[in-house]
């Protein structure tokens, strides 16, 4: 028997449309040519129709920062520390997670990247393929609106010169 090739799933959402086409893709994959592993930020409803369907499923260890009560009236809205704000987000928070998701590639022996996601999503899968260079796909869903934004379009744009290959939903998110 020939060997399986295997694709990591990288779904950052834990719902909505996308992680429901998820669930329709590998159901139907080949199993005897492709072995899907999903990884997912966090737990969803969809856990456990994957492992029904004999999936390996991995969580990173995401924890979602809430502001509440008083602390949320001294969040600062303040423009000028948007940019901070994103540059920090690629400087420190992404590179924490790729470093993570480095070790999930290496330890599973992974041979394809599937983001099920847009670009802006899928930052932190594509720095942790630098070392290893596996082919990616990006699997884009809707439109980013960078109008106001030239961090994350400039960002996202060298990110996705580092992916193999580019599905879009539509002709329109296409152009």
């Amino acid at each position: 028997m020939k060997k399986r090739h295997k694709i990591l799933y990288i779904q950052k959402p834990p719902g909505g449309g996308s992680v429901v086409a998820l669930y329709d893709m590998v159901k139907i994959l080949d199993k005897e040519k492709f072995e899907p592993v999903i990884l997912s930020y966090e737990l969803n409803k969809y856990t456990q129709v994957f492992n029904e369907l004999g999936v390996k499923t991995i969580f990173l260890n995401v924890k979602k920062k809430t502001v509440t009560g008083v602390a949320a009236k001294h969040k600062t809205p303040l423009k000028i520390f948007a940019p901070f704000r994103k540059l920090k987000r690629l400087i420190i928070d992404d590179r924490r997670k790729s470093r993570q998701i480095a070790g999930i590639l290496k330890e599973n022996k992974i041979d394809l990247i599937h983001h099920n996601n847009d670009i802006n999503d899928s930052r932190q899968g594509i720095l942790a393929n630098r070392k290893l260079r596996l082919p990616q796909i990006c699997h884009y869903r809707s439109l980013k609106p960078y109008q106001k934004d030239p961090i994350n379009f400039g960002v996202d744009y060298f990110m996705a010169k580092n992916v193999n290959y580019h599905i879009f939903i539509s002709h329109a998110v296409a152009t």
